[in-house]
């Protein structure tokens, strides 16, 4: 509860010109060391206007995860606090004579169940009949988990829409530990489809998780984890047709509404004139504001350019995993730290192979040709850049 108090005054401070107070908050939160703490230290580390805090943030997540010998992925998987709630990511709240059950709606909305199945929005006043401590006990412990879920969730499922975009793979092993018997985690799981990878990164089978933590197939049939492979968030550039309606009837049929778009999702392919090309410049024309660009690529986990000596940057890039690659959006004329205003045009979409860094004024020729980049990767940036677009005049 005091984490949960204490991290939006972390994330104000540096405004309010405090930003040695808020350093201080991030080694409080270190310091409390819980997986509340370390998960909203995390998210801090993710997304920030104050770049400085979030620079320290994320300086003492890569030392947490050096310590633990865990990458800054492996670390953020294993610090999802569970709220509270049981093996099987439920929650019973106790009146003494009733009894009610959490249950994650649509929009990851906490709500309970009632004995009679009836799902309600929130708990009911309690009764003469009921047990006066016990109702007063599980309503406080309602409020709680619905201000601590109402943070944890949306970084979790932020944290699990990158995986799709990203190719993020788990071993099937750590798949059933740190997703299918999470509390907290199932209950987002349950709403997504996943995919079996092979090797060379080709999806072999698809599934998802049931409520009693069982997996299924596109037919209802049970399924098993393989023995070997990785297991993803399945993107539906990596589905045809007929699985994608396959799944999107289950779906429905169970009533389940992904915390994001994922079968529905817009995939955006190049046009024939751009696959010998190594980068795509047919985006310059519409000027977005600066802070538009800026604030789009920052809130996707774009990390920016090193700025150069007069704080300059003019580009934000983006690694992606499963494809070893790494994607760069340059814009023009470029923006400052502290001035995000300057209207922008973007100058170009390019790819490079491996994991590069950001650096200053980062000027890349190994780029490859378009059609050698995944199509996934491609899809998402070329989804992105169409949002960011579309803000301009």
């Amino acid at each position: 509860a005091s984490v949960l108090k204490l991290t939006p005054m972390i994330r104000d401070w540096p405004g309010e010109s405090q930003h040695q107070r808020a350093v201080f908050g991030l080694e409080v939160l270190r310091a409390v060391g819980t997986d509340t703490a370390l998960m909203a230290l995390n998210g801090i580390a993710q997304k920030l206007k104050f770049q400085g805090l979030k620079e320290k943030a994320k300086v003492m997540m890569e030392g947490i995860a050096q310590a633990r010998g865990l990458t800054r992925e492996q670390l953020a998987d294993r610090i999802v606090p569970d709220c509270g709630l049981d093996e099987m990511g439920g929650r019973i709240f106790d009146f003494g004579p009733r009894q009610f059950k959490f249950v994650l709606g649509a929009e990851m909305k906490p709500l309970v169940r009632d004995a009679a199945g009836k799902v309600k929005p929130d708990l009911p006043s309690p009764n003469s009949s009921d047990d006066k401590d016990k109702a007063e006990a599980a309503i406080a412990a309602w409020k709680l988990l619905k201000k601590t879920l109402k943070e944890v969730l949306k970084i979790q499922a932020e944290r699990l829409e990158d995986a799709m975009i990203t190719g993020r793979r788990w071993a099937p092993q750590e798949f059933e530990m740190l997703l299918v018997k999470h509390p907290l985690i199932v209950n987002l799981a349950r709403q997504l489809v996943f995919g079996c990878y092979d090797g060379q990164g080709a999806v072999q089978s698809t599934f998802r998780i049931t409520e009693d933590q069982s997996l299924a197939d596109s037919n209802d049939d049970p399924c098993d984890l393989p023995g070997a492979g990785s297991i993803g968030v399945v993107h539906p550039a990596h589905l045809d047709e007929a699985a994608k309606s396959a799944w999107g009837q289950v779906l429905s049929d169970y009533e389940i509404i992904p915390p994001f778009q994922q079968l529905g999702r817009e995939i955006c392919r190049p046009e024939p004139g751009d696959l010998d090309l190594t980068s795509i410049t047919r985006f310059k024309g519409p000027k977005i504001p600066g802070i538009v660009v800026y604030g789009i690529l920052e809130r996707c986990h774009w990390a920016k350019d090193i700025p150069a000596d007069n704080g300059g940057f003019m580009q934000h890039s983006k690694h992606f995993p499963a494809a070893n690659v790494t994607a760069f959006i340059a814009y023009d004329p470029g923006l400052s730290m502290g001035y995000y205003e300057e209207p922008q045009q973007i100058h170009s979409v390019y790819f490079v192979p491996g994991h590069v860094k950001p650096d200053w004024w980062g000027n890349h020729d190994n780029k490859l040709p378009i059609k050698a980049v995944d199509p996934v990767v491609v899809s998402e940036v070329l989804r992105l850049v169409h949002a960011i677009v579309a803000k301009g005049e």
